[in-house]
């Protein structure tokens, strides 16, 4: 246990200085990097859970968000899983449930320990966090996902993509924001029953965003096809037979100042309780 808590006040404290970006509009949740869905007991196949989830936008719009996360992992067959997740938001004065995200993911067995997974699925716009635009992370719209990721016996290589298929609308106000495609490579170890990772996300918005207030044509916002590059560090142990424990920060590498979406984090940080079971 006390290199449990010095592995994790290690990732905590390397990140608290830095400039986090990491996108949670969705793209983040797709595949095997999205790591708090994890678990370390491969006699289970499924897990639920609850996560906390803290952040900071940095300057100069210093807005915090705070939130806690139903998700799960469901195997439907040998193969196949379901995932999900609900979040209930809390940012500035404004609380609600967020959108929500559903993904299918089919495992295709290369070798013994090589796999290829192939993910797909949709976020919701379930968002009842106060309609005021500002800042709104990104929620609001229906948005498409899918993704594709190879792991091997201690990495993983993997892209995904997310497209908005709607706009977001607030009173005389329409905001469109541009599709995310995101490529990530991870590592991860098991140590003494501790699992961690080391995951480096890009993600590249394609197309620059657009906003329209009433009558008037829509006008393209300037830069909002920023590019982020991510370190995300996490560790995941277990409590007991059935209940794990996972712990992620994000980590960044490149500053980003356009935030019309609300997606830029100054620091990022998730603590999950999940219970692990067979059907």
């Amino acid at each position: 246990m006390k290199k449990t808590i010095l592995i994790i006040s290690i990732i905590i404290v390397t990140s608290i200085n830095l400039y986090s970006q990491c996108s949670d509009a969705g793209i983040c949740k797709v595949g095997s990097h999205n790591f708090s869905d994890k678990n370390n007991n491969n006699s289970f196949n499924n897990v639920i859970g609850l996560r906390y989830g803290y952040g900071n936008s940095g300057s100069p719009e210093k807005i915090d968000y705070n939130g806690i996360e139903f998700y799960g992992n469901i195997a439907i067959k040998k193969n196949f899983a379901v995932s999900f997740n609900l979040p209930f938001l809390v940012q500035n004065k404004t609380a609600g449930l967020g959108d929500g995200i559903l993904t299918g993911s089919y495992i295709y067995n290369l070798r013994k320990i090589d796999k290829l997974e192939f993910s797909g699925g949709m976020k919701f716009a379930s968002s009842k966090v106060g309609k005021n635009f500002t800042y709104q992370n990104g929620y609001g719209t229906n948005d498409l996902l899918a993704g594709l990721n190879y792991s091997g016996s201690f990495y993983s290589l993997g892209v995904s993509g997310q497209i908005p298929i709607d706009s977001y609308s607030d009173d005389n106000l329409e905001f469109k924001r541009g599709p995310d495609l995101l490529i990530q490579a991870g590592y991860f170890r098991t140590i003494e029953n501790i699992r961690i990772n080391l995951d480096v996300l890009l993600i590249k918005r394609l197309k620059e965003s657009e906003i329209k207030y009433g009558n008037l044509p829509s006008s393209v916002i300037s830069n909002s096809d920023f590019t982020q590059l991510n370190l995300i560090g996490g560790a995941s142990f277990d409590l007991s037979k059935n209940i794990g424990m996972n712990i992620s920060v994000g980590v960044p590498v490149l500053k980003r100042d356009e935030n019309t979406d609300g997606t830029k984090r100054a620091l990022s940080i998730r603590l999950g309780f999940g219970y692990m079971f067979n059907i």
